[in-house]
């Protein structure tokens, strides 16, 4: 948890680290609903836009994009459950996501 942040990768990207064959169209990085304005103020100078709300499986979030970077990146706010979360090596990084049999239910 950098800065004391909950957080993972989420969507593709997560899929993709965990052998499902899929492309990413973008980065999405999920941080805990509580963190969320602790995420955007450190990543701010990226995005220059304010943060949305949208909802999701009837409950509201909040998302923001990053705009300064190479490949498109949203950052959303969920509840995050810590000891659901694993670790992934990928092209030998630590990777966070949830379990695959997880995301897949979250991504249909």
């Amino acid at each position: 948890m950098a800065h004391n942040i909950k957080w993972c990768i989420g969507a593709s990207g997560a899929l993709y680290v965990q052998g499902v064959s899929v492309v990413p169209g973008d980065l999405d990085i999920i941080v805990d609903i509580d963190d969320f304005d602790k995420a955007y103020d450190l990543l701010k100078t990226f995005s220059p836009a304010k943060h949305e709300n949208f909802i999701f499986d009837n409950n509201t979030y909040r998302k923001f994009k990053l705009q300064k970077t190479d490949f498109p990146t949203e950052i959303a706010g969920f509840n995050i459950t810590q000891d659901r979360l694993i670790k992934k090596k990928w092209e030998n990084i630590e990777i966070i996501v949830h379990p695959l049999e997880i995301e897949l239910e979250m991504y249909k």
